[in-house]
């Protein structure tokens, strides 16, 4: 037993006290005397009921099987009306913090109350309090290098799934969107893909804007589909610098009084401090490229087997020769590659094949594309990102893109928020302390 202020701690704590058994476990009782021996804390339940369904536990050697209520005081019992939830008189142990009073079933019997915080270590409770108030990159960036290593790949491999999931899920109302119509997501993920982090919101603007089946009816005519795409992105000066721009411009009118198209405004694009090779001009030509050879990109995601069999695709395709001396309409520079390279195409497929590939084998029940995604992440280099590279200095090192789009998962979902308790490692080190 231990002498602990008293603080207010959020129910979840508890729940994860009680959940993951630390608490002094050899004699614990209940405040009206009944010893207490948890053979299951129960199955946490996450809809509506009480918190943890069918828990074992041996009241005064007579074994209960039921249900389990937490709260952070007895009183929240009447607080949420669960004297009028049938639901709740099953329940056969209520855990609190603070108990205050007695709480009955509905047929006058009393509930078994434990006040979990008489077998609480105040250092588990320090070491919450350290976490929570932290103000290092992450919560437990101090401490990350003393984690066992499998604790760190069972949280790396649920964020990899829970971050497909997350993608699927986008995938899925982008669908409802877009009226079932697979490969019109799909073009919409690999556009983009070509925007990266800075210009994926424009990329996206771009493809939405575009007439349905309208890059279909143009497959096979680059420069129709190089002025259908900079002119939908506004890009084309009504003074074109050279004969490529004036070309472009002059198709664009006619293709946007053909389709009464609205452009989007040239202010949304980004090139400020870019590498050239990355300039929204360049993405666009290569974009127009791609969608010249194949627009069917869904059904070539779907029915290829090896990623880089996929990826091969699209080594090849190039740009018109302009984009060779051009990174900007009207201004000649020293000729390079335009072609995707081989480091772009593992961005796409983390971006765009991959989540497609997951999202499909989810929506179809087809087990094996879920695993061919899963194996596709763990074949492409981890990526390089201030998320990879801080967690690599704190002693969370990424192998793959699996790994580097787990890192991010964990990041964005559980450190910035501080979701510690949700989180194995800070379960981990919650434990550890425990004494």
């Amino acid at each position: 037993m231990c002498l602990i202020l008293k603080v207010k701690y959020p129910e979840e704590l508890i729940q994860v006290l009680w959940k993951c058994r630390l608490y002094a476990n050899a004699a614990i009782r209940c405040v009206g005397g009944e010893q207490v021996q948890v053979l299951s804390p129960g199955i946490y339940n996450r809809d509506a009921g009480p918190d943890f369904l069918q828990a074992k536990l041996r009241i005064n050697n007579l074994l209960w099987v039921g249900h389990v209520e937490i709260h952070w005081d007895a009183k929240s019992w009447f607080a949420h009306r669960h004297q009028d939830d049938l639901r709740y008189d099953n329940v056969i142990l209520h855990v609190v913090w603070e108990n205050e009073c007695e709480i009955r079933r509905k047929d006058g019997t009393i509930i078994p109350t434990l006040q979990l915080k008489d077998y609480v270590s105040a250092d588990i409770l320090k070491q919450h309090h350290h976490l929570q108030q932290s103000r290092a990159w992450i919560p437990c960036a101090d401490q990350l290098q003393d984690v066992p290593l499998h604790i760190k790949l069972q949280m790396l491999d649920r964020m990899a799934k829970s971050r497909l999931e997350a993608k699927a899920a986008e995938i899925s109302l982008l669908l409802v969107h877009y009226k079932n119509d697979w490969e019109k997501v799909t073009q919409q993920l690999f556009a983009e893909s070509f925007g990266m982090r800075v210009n994926k919101h424009a990329f996206s603007q771009l493809i939405a804007s575009l007439p349905a089946n309208i890059l279909d009816r143009y497959q096979g005519k680059r420069k129709k589909l190089e002025a259908l795409l900079f002119g939908q992105a506004g890009l084309l000066s009504q003074d074109p610098s050279d004969n490529y721009a004036a070309e472009l411009h002059d198709q664009y009118v006619y293709l946007q009084q053909l389709y009464q198209l609205r452009p989007m405004s040239s202010h949304e694009w980004r090139f400020l401090r870019m590498r050239p090779a990355n300039f929204p001009t360049v993405r666009i030509a290569q974009l127009a490229s791609v969608f010249s050879e194949m627009t069917r990109i869904c059904q070539l995601i779907v029915s290829t087997e090896n990623l880089r069999a996929l990826q091969h695709y699209f080594v090849d395709i190039s740009t018109s020769e302009y984009w060779s001396t051009h990174y900007i309409f009207g201004k000649v520079v020293k000729k390079h590659a335009v072609r995707i390279t081989s480091t772009f195409l593992d961005h796409i497929a983390i971006n765009c094949f991959v989540p497609i590939l997951y999202a499909y084998g989810h929506r179809h029940g087809d087990e094996s594309l879920l695993m061919r995604a899963i194996d596709w992440l763990n074949q492409i280099p981890v990526e390089q990102n201030t998320i990879t590279s801080h967690f690599a200095k704190i002693g969370l090192s990424a192998q793959h893109a699996a790994d580097s789009q787990a890192l991010i998962q964990l990041h964005r979902a559980y450190c910035e928020p501080k979701q510690c308790l949700s989180c194995a490692i800070g379960i981990h080190l919650l434990g550890r302390t425990r004494s």
